[in-house]
């Protein structure tokens, strides 16, 4: 019978500022949000991308929209959820959240409408950019709407059999 080893890794940083002379807190945590700030550049870069995509899948929707134009929309906007945590816009994720939600219960019930989607899109628009807000509750002005608007359709359109 082999003998069982267990090792565990070595953690770096705890060496790093337990080691007289090392690194101290306050660096560590500077060193942190320094790799965040990177971070947050390229998933603005993302969002910026996904937003494109889903404006240009918006141009391109046929009259009217069809299940996969719709699913284009849908892993356009799916690329989104997520991101906001990293860039502070988490709000967009909601928004993002809300608008695939719509979306799948368009592709559910085969039926469309184009101004819920709109308002979504220019929605998400707005969001990624907070400083054309007066505050915080402007954005959440906007995410009630856009619950409402998600809300109306799911009650008006029935499910397809």
């Amino acid at each position: 019978m082999s003998a069982v080893e267990i090792r565990f890794p070595v953690n770096r940083l705890r060496q790093q500022l337990r080691t007289p002379g090392g690194k101290s807190m306050a660096e560590a945590l500077k060193d942190a949000q320094a790799g965040l700030d990177t971070l947050a550049a390229k998933c603005l870069l993302i969002i910026d991308q996904a937003l494109m995509e889903i404006a240009q899948a918006q141009l391109a929707l046929p009259d009217p929209p069809t299940a996969e134009s719709l699913r284009r929309l849908y892993e356009a906007s799916n690329s989104l959820i997520g991101l906001g945590g990293a860039t502070g816009l988490l709000d967009l994720d909601q928004a993002a959240y809300s608008f695939c939600d719509l979306l799948d219960l368009m592709i559910d019930r085969q039926r469309a409408d184009t101004a819920s989607i709109r308002v979504h899109i220019e929605s998400m628009t707005l969001l990624r950019r907070p400083e054309l807000l007066g505050s915080g509750a402007d954005a959440q002005v906007i995410l009630l709407g856009l619950k409402q608007v998600r809300d109306r359709f799911a009650m008006t359109v029935a499910p397809s059999d």
